[in-house]
């Protein structure tokens, strides 16, 4: 389930088309920024993401700790009121629910939520 969660924050957005203008500037949750990993006890398909202050960031999956086949990702991401809102570049955007509790980021996409602890 979660790759299917995965692939579908890969394509979602080819299909959701939203643009941003260059001057609007992004709401930033500070306590996002880093490095964030997947906690699983698997080494197969593990879920990274990186948050930058700049408001931009990526996505890459690691199989035994060398990101798969698919590279990583990149997009721009804001935050306002529990959800963050993240652009892929002319792929459009999709909008998560998030939480960050005890050092930990749940990040929920219809019903599915990953949970990810910063590296």
């Amino acid at each position: 389930m979660k790759k299917v969660v995965f692939m579908l924050a890969m394509i979602l957005p080819m299909f959701i088309l939203s643009s941003c203008s260059k001057d609007d500037e992004p709401n930033i949750d500070g306590q996002l920024v880093g490095i964030w990993e997947e906690d699983t006890n698997s080494e197969l398909e593990v879920f990274c993401i990186e948050l930058k202050e700049d408001g931009t960031g990526c996505q890459w999956a690691e199989d035994y700790g060398k990101i798969d086949e698919y590279g990583k990702s990149y997009f721009a991401w804001s935050t306002s009121g529990g959800k963050i809102t993240v652009i892929h570049e002319n792929d459009g955007s999709m909008t998560m629910d998030y939480a960050i509790r005890n050092g930990k980021l749940y990040a929920s996409y219809e019903d599915e939520t990953i949970t990810y602890v910063k590296k």
